[in-house]
């Protein structure tokens, strides 16, 4: 009975020690790799590079400005019209006899000329006229220093337009006709009137050239 319960108790005893060496070797045991990185994450840390600014000598330089020619293009000269001589200013002014000095002078309008006698159309009633255009001065003359008249008759219609003008006198002859005529078609006048109606009437204008003095 006794040999029985040594046996058994040795028997516990050894199962007991053996337990304890069985923990005490899971205790001191380390714990795995793997253990350690579930249990601790690592961080990795990523450093940046520094971008670095370019040296001095790799900078951009501007490109050179183009050297300027040589012969520069002419520059083109404009032709300047050249100047022309310096005529009379023609002013018309009425008057009853020639003028002479720088303006244009005229004698009265409406006295019938000695070439035409006086009809029903051509009474004695001061014309009006409304547009007066001065003759050109003929440059001919102007060189020439050439003074003279010109005697123009003409007819006034009905509308107050100058039609078949005519030149009945000139000084010097054919000299300033053209340029009497030319002006006096351009003039305008009040027409005359007859019971109350206007009518064509005949009238004559002389017209004096002379060139300004100084």
């Amino acid at each position: 009975m006794w040999r029985r319960t040594t046996a058994s108790g040795g028997g516990g005893l050894v199962v007991a020690l053996l337990l304890f060496l069985g923990m005490q070797a899971l205790i001191s045991r380390p714990p795995s790799d793997s253990l350690r990185r579930d249990a601790y994450p690592m961080i990795d840390f990523v450093r940046l590079a520094r971008e670095e600014p370019p040296p001095p000598d790799a900078r951009r330089e501007p490109p050179p400005e183009p050297p300027p020619p040589e012969n520069p293009p002419p520059t083109p000269s404009l032709a300047l019209p050249s100047p022309q001589p310096r005529l009379a200013a023609p002013q018309l002014e009425m008057t009853t006899a020639p003028v002479r000095g720088p303006l244009l002078g005229m004698i009265p309008l409406g006295a019938p000329s000695a070439a035409q006698p006086a009809g029903p159309g051509l009474m004695n009633q001061e014309l009006i006229a409304l547009v007066r255009v001065p003759p050109r001065y003929p440059s001919r003359a102007s060189r020439m220093q050439i003074e003279g008249f010109v005697t123009v008759e003409f007819t006034i219609t009905k509308d107050g337009s100058v039609s078949d003008p005519v030149v009945i006198e000139s000084s010097p002859p054919k000299i300033f006709d053209r340029a009497a005529l030319r002006a006096i078609v351009q003039w305008k006048f009040k027409p005359r009137t007859q019971d109350g109606q206007a009518v064509d009437s005949r009238a004559s204008q002389r017209i004096n050239f002379a060139l300004q003095e100084g």
